[in-house]
């Protein structure tokens, strides 16, 4: 989507609106994608920026962008048309977009590295880092964990794509069992023990699948 189109489009959904209930749901159904596409490329564009990535793995995220950016398009010109009872409902998912695509394994072993070394000294401990970025694959999510954008959704495809066997998903559980955080100070505490709660969760079917 070039300059030109954006600016077209952002002027269409400043004007006013048809009256109509139907016109005015669509109206904010764009409003609310165009917010989601958004942060969906802010966070592919901080990922980029924070992991030294390889060139394939570029051409991939590029290819995601390319993705989103496609479905923005065809989500205005839906509304530009006035198709108001046609709203788009292939909306780009996290298994489209990340498949074949996997977590870089560089990726995942630093964010356990960090955790791991930040639970040593868990006093000292004010926010836990956040993990790798993947787009939720549920259309309305509402459980992400504002701190670490983050949801069991995302969580759950990014531990499957880790590949561990069942040892290892045990011991990673049991790394993230809520009561080894129980010494982080407040008023930190709570957060950080939000975000293991949420992982924990994740992990013990995944270990209960895998004998």
């Amino acid at each position: 989507m070039d300059h030109h189109t954006w600016n077209r489009f952002s002027r269409l959904l400043d004007a006013p609106v048809d009256p109509c209930v139907e016109a005015i749901k669509h109206w904010q159904y764009v409003h609310t994608e165009r917010s989601r596409v958004d942060n969906l490329l802010a966070e592919i564009c901080d990922d980029t920026d924070t992991f030294d990535a390889s060139e394939s793995w570029a051409i991939e995220q590029e290819a995601i962008v390319a993705e989103l950016y496609r479905h923005l398009d065809e989500v205005y010109k839906t509304f530009e048309r006035g198709d108001h009872t046609k709203f788009i409902t292939h909306k780009p998912s996290a298994a489209k977009l990340l498949n074949p695509l996997p977590v870089p394994k560089y990726a995942f072993k630093e964010w356990l590295k960090q955790c791991r070394k930040m639970s040593e000294k868990p006093e000292l401990i004010r926010q836990l880092p956040r993990p790798p970025f993947i787009p939720c694959s549920k259309v309305g999510c509402d459980d992400t964990l504002a701190s670490s954008k983050t949801c069991v959704h995302s969580l759950e495809i990014f531990y499957r794509g880790a590949e561990l066997n069942h040892k290892e998903l045990i011991k990673e559980r049991n790394f993230w069992h809520p009561d080894r955080w129980s010494r982080v100070p407040q008023p930190h505490r709570q957060e950080v023990e939000r975000m293991a709660i949420l992982v924990f969760q994740v992990l013990q079917p995944l270990c209960d699948g895998i004998r």
